[in-house]
Order: structure tokens, then sequence, then C-alpha cells
């Protein structure tokens, strides 16, 4: 019986289980360039394990080619990376450990702390670490000399490649990709700031992929899944740092392109699925290992995002007319949750030396403003951020000095 409610939402309803299984017996399982990328960023018991699942779904395997000239324009600098990462990290901690050193410098004349040997434990500890770095850098794999990801990976998508669009149908997906990214209609539009300044290919990369998922599943009258480690919220619906799922905006697109479900899923995801079916076996400990090397991904995403909202609000402190400037906080956190749809606690660190000149009652207003968007929101950390400056104007109007205020 047809159901027009279903129809209208249908990306908000989700698959059954009979669909999903059905999905699973007789897709097309087609790979993004990030998901065959990151296998070289896996052990070598991960790497086989993922090697084997594909092989194991060789026959239904296909690859669009705008992925696939990803995967082959990003490989060797995936490679390189992965093998400055540990020069990177020994760099890191050195600077850590001369920090902590100069740190405990700072007291070395005090009556009862012996900075010397509190210091040599830790000292030891970096120093052990950089030892273990050492050693993981000479087992590293030295892929440029002998990589057997490559040829296994072409062998298993070897006449399973996408057309390429002709010059006038890439024309045609620019325009079209450009009036949706203004819109911010998904995939792709999270890599305007990025890539505005790249060639168009690289640009509508992801909306290039995406049309050419749909031109498959119409000409094979098959339905996909799609496997992706893309991260961003162009294609999956973040809440509150979380992700729910696929985006269902691309849900229902694709099926009303193809009256097709498509199936999307991240690598540790389509890998469990896998083995919860019974499909193929897999060590659990290289799901493991896939999940939280995309965690690592999340978190390192999600700090440079949290940055973004620090910087704003730490550049204000840095205004001789700070209090002046307190409104444009709320504007500030406006605009970051129509963005991002969370506010990060790390926002609260960077307001919080208000200094005395907090008693102006401009604060006071800039409070009520904060509320007003708690209020109009389900964000828990927009309420926090407010009480947290409710707290440091209590605060710091209690010790305020006219002297104080007066000095600066």
């Amino acid at each position: 019986m047809p159901n027009p409610m279903k129809d209208q939402f249908y990306g908000y309803y989700p698959a059954s289980d009979d669909e999903i299984d059905a999905i699973w017996k007789d897709s097309i399982i087609a790979f993004d360039a990030n998901a065959l990328l990151n296998i070289y960023r896996y052990s070598e018991n991960t790497r086989d394990n993922f090697l084997k699942v594909l092989e194991h779904f060789k026959d239904r395997l296909w690859i669009p080619y705008q992925a696939a000239a990803e995967y082959h324009n990003n490989r060797i600098d995936v490679i390189k990376k992965t093998e400055r990462d540990y020069a990177e990290l020994k760099k890191q901690l050195g600077e850590h450990k001369h920090k902590i050193q100069q740190l405990f410098n700072g007291y070395k004349r005090h009556p009862h702390i012996d900075t010397k040997n509190m210091f040599t434990p830790i000292e030891k500890a970096f120093d052990e670490v950089s030892k273990v770095l050492d050693l993981k850098e000479k087992e590293h794999p030295e892929y440029l000399k002998e990589d057997k990801i490559f040829p296994a990976v072409s062998d298993l998508f070897d006449s399973k490649v996408g057309k390429a669009f002709s010059d006038s149908e890439h024309e045609n997906i620019y325009k079209e990709g450009e009036e949706r990214y203004s819109k911010k209609i998904p995939p792709g539009f999270a890599d305007f700031k990025k890539k505005q300044n790249c060639e168009k290919k690289s640009l509508y990369g992801d909306f290039i992929i995406w049309k050419e998922l749909i031109r498959k599943a119409s000409d094979s009258s098959k339905t996909l899944i799609f496997v992706t480690d893309d991260r961003k919220e162009d294609w999956w619906n973040i809440r509150n740092g979380e992700t729910i799922g696929p985006r269902e905006e691309l849900i229902k697109e694709f099926h009303d392109e193809t009256g097709l479900r498509i199936l999307i899923y991240n690598s540790d995801s389509f890998l469990r699925y896998a083995q919860d079916k019974m499909i193929i076996e897999i060590e659990d400990s290289s799901i493991q290992e896939v999940q939280r090397i995309r965690d690592v991904d999340e978190k390192m995403d999600n700090l440079q995002i949290n940055l973004s909202i620090v910087d704003q609000l730490e550049a204000l402190q840095k205004d001789n007319n700070f209090i002046m400037n307190l409104r444009n906080i709320s504007q500030i956190v406006t605009n970051f949750h129509n963005q991002y749809g969370h506010i990060p606690l790390q926002a609260i660190k960077a307001v919080k030396p208000m200094q005395t000149m907090i008693k102006n009652l401009e604060a006071q207003s800039l409070l009520g403003d904060i509320e007003t968007i708690a209020a109009g929101s389900s964000l828990k950390d927009v309420g926090a951020l407010s009480s947290q400056l409710q707290d440091n104007l209590d605060e710091n109007i209690q010790n305020t000095n006219p002297e104080d205020h007066n000095n600066e």
C-alpha cells in the first residue's frame, strides 16, 4: 500500500532487516578512494584481513572513476605521511619534554621540591617512547620499494572501474555542483572552503562520485553498498559531534533517481556487518583497529573545528575594547552552532579570563543573549557556556579593585 509520508521523507526511514539482507546478497559494492588508501595505515594483520574481505566480494566490487583517480593520485602522499609520522611524533615528544624540564627548572631553588629526582623518571619515560618509535620506524613497510597493497587492489578492481564523464558532462556537473554547494546540498559542500582554489575535478570530486554511483545503479538496475571513510557532515548526519548515519537527503535522492536504496558504510561498519552476518570470518582485533583509526581521525577533525571557535573568542580577549566586543561572542556562538551543530566545551575556557572590566553591564546583556540561544536549541553546551560566564562574572566582580580598573 502506498505511503505518501514515507515517499516524501524516504531518507528518514531506515531499511528493514529483510531489505538489508537482500541488498547484501546481490548489490554492487562500491568503494571510495579513502577507504582503500586507509589500508596503508593498518597493521599487517588488519591489512590482510581487509584484503581478504575484498577478495570474498571480488565479483561484486566496483569503484567510480573519480574515486579510482583519487586513489592513484593520493597513494604516494599517504605512504609518505605514514613514514613522516614517526619523526613528527618524536619531534613533538622532544618539545614537550623540554617544556616540562623548563617547568621544573623554575622550582630549582624551592627547599622541598627535588626537581632533579622528580624530572628523571619523566625524562626516562619520554626516552623509552622515543626508542619504541625508532624500533617501529625500522619495522615500517617500505611501500615505495615493495608495495603488496597496490597490485592486490589493482587486481581486485580490474575491469571494475566506472567510465569517466565526458568534458561536457563534467561542465554540467560543475554548474550543478556550484548551485548545490551554495545551498549546502550534500555531498561535497564541506570541501568548498578547503578546495575552493583547486581545480574543479577536485572541488566537486565528491559530487562527481555521487553522480557516478547514481548512474551505475540506474544502468545496472542494481542497488549499491558504498564504503567511504569520508567523515564530513556532507556525507553523514552528525548531531552534537556524534555520527548518527548517512545524510537523509542522500538516501532520498538516490531512491528518487534510481528507485533503489543505497547503503552507506564506513570501513569498520562494513567489516562488522560482514562478520555479524557470518558472510566471512574476520578477526575482532582488525575491526577494532579500523574503528580506532577512524575514531582518532574524527577526534582530530573535531579538534580543528573546536579550535576555530576558540581562536575567535581568544582574539576578542586581545582587543583593548574587550568588554565592548563581548556582544560579538553570542554571534560567534550562533554562527558556530549553525555551521557545526554543536558548541565545544573548549570554548568555555577561551572566555575564562574576564578581567575586572567584566563588571560592565554589557556582560550581563551578553549572558541574556547566550541564554536565549540555549533556550532556542537543545544544546546543553551553550547553557554550560552561559553558566561558566556567570560564574566568572560573579568571581571577578567580587574581586574587582577600582585601582585595577583605573590602571588598565
